[in-house]
């Protein structure tokens, strides 16, 4: 789920457009329309006067509106408030910041982003770091739902230095975490795309190893679950480094997090991923027996995608054995899912890669990445 919440070249290389934008002239017709109907949005005052409400007022009943989940309603509210004075000050950051939380919450992502690099312009001109942090945080978070992830990772980079300026160690955890993510991503899209593993997406997994690491060491023992997870994207990232023992390692703590937390979902997946490390390293015995656990977790839990995905990598690594009925007989179980669901648009010989296998895994029986 996105969450929503002093660095020139940022903004410089986002080409963000502050004014003059589709936003702004949907802005200017939604005020153009209000002023015509001269008894909207005002108030009794003594003598029967009408009084518009104020900039303060339209903020306040348009925050509550967004509080109380009624967005439609608070979007021309705070639409209008923001243009009644071009203010560049706290209270237009906010109105920013909130239409932008409305319209994510509409489905308007584009929109929404617009708003939040406006947010950001107005608090680098008021020197206020804690609203560029919180800027920069939405603004990447829109960037990514787009999946623009190199915009989105200016951003992440923009609300990392500023943690670091503001001494939040709340906020650069989450800073860590996020980059750590997103360089995964990087790494693992330059890893499927070239089919190897070439300097850039070398370059993408180096960095995300080492914003993992500082995330991973700022839990809590007593936060399982996002140990676990963060355990999983490690052995993620050194899995496609093909450090394998590495990898295993990482995902043994996860398995162990997993376990203690009574987590038999991510239980499962832990089997698995280490079942794909040991069959990378020639060890389909022992590949096999983690394969057999999740399988077993996997049916116990009604994962019928995560089942056939075992049995699936059940099938490859028991043609490395040369047991052709075995794997027939696990094959046979991948094209009773294929065929009895419509869970897969993929097609059956794509199964049968190695690389497919692992992908499956982290889209079927868990993703590889929970940032």
């Amino acid at each position: 789920m996105t969450e929503i919440e002093d660095s020139k070249f940022s903004v410089a290389k986002l080409k963000l457009s502050f004014a003059g934008d589709d936003l702004g002239a949907k802005l200017a017709s939604a005020v153009s329309a209000d002023e015509d109907d001269s008894n909207s949005g005002c108030s009794e005052v003594a003598g029967g006067v009408r009084e518009a409400p104020t900039r303060q007022e339209l903020a306040i009943e348009g925050e509550c509106l967004v509080r109380q989940g009624e967005y439609s309603e608070a979007v021309p509210l705070l639409e209008k408030a923001i243009l009644m004075e071009e203010a560049n000050d706290g209270l237009q950051s906010a109105l920013w910041n909130l239409l932008g939380k409305a319209l994510f919450a509409l489905g308007n992502v584009e929109s929404s982003a617009k708003c939040h690099a406006h947010d950001l312009a107005v608090s680098l001109q008021t020197a206020d770091e804690e609203s560029q942090a919180r800027a920069y945080w939405n603004l990447a978070a829109m960037y990514r739902e787009m999946g623009d992830l190199k915009k989105a990772l200016i951003c992440y980079e923009g609300y990392h230095i500023l943690c670091e300026k503001l001494q939040g160690p709340k906020m650069l955890a989450k800073a860590h975490k996020n980059l750590g993510s997103i360089y995964l991503t990087l790494g693992r899209i330059a890893v499927t795309v070239e089919g190897t593993l070439d300097l850039h997406a070398h370059q993408h997994l180096v960095k995300a190893l080492n914003h993992l690491h500082k995330y991973t060491d700022t839990l809590d023992e007593a936060d399982e679950i996002s140990l676990a997870r963060a355990h999983e994207n490690l052995g993620y990232c050194y899995e496609l480094l093909r450090n394998f023992d590495r990898a295993i390692d990482h995902y043994q703590k996860c398995l162990k997090a997993a376990v203690a937390s009574r987590h038999r979902l991510l239980e499962g997946q832990a089997f698995c991923y280490i079942g794909n490390c040991l069959k990378a390293t020639v060890q389909p015995e022992k590949a096999i027996e983690c394969y057999k656990r999740s399988l077993g977790i996997a049916i116990e839990q009604g994962e019928v995608l995560g089942e056939a995905t075992v049995h699936c990598n059940l099938g490859a690594t028991y043609e490395m054995l040369c047991s052709l009925d075995a794997a027939l007989e696990h094959h046979n179980e991948v094209l009773y899912v294929h065929e009895s669901t419509s869970m897969w648009s993929i097609t059956y010989p794509a199964l049968l890669s190695g690389e497919r296998d692992r992908e499956l895994t982290r889209t079927s029986f868990g993703t590889g990445q929970h940032c």
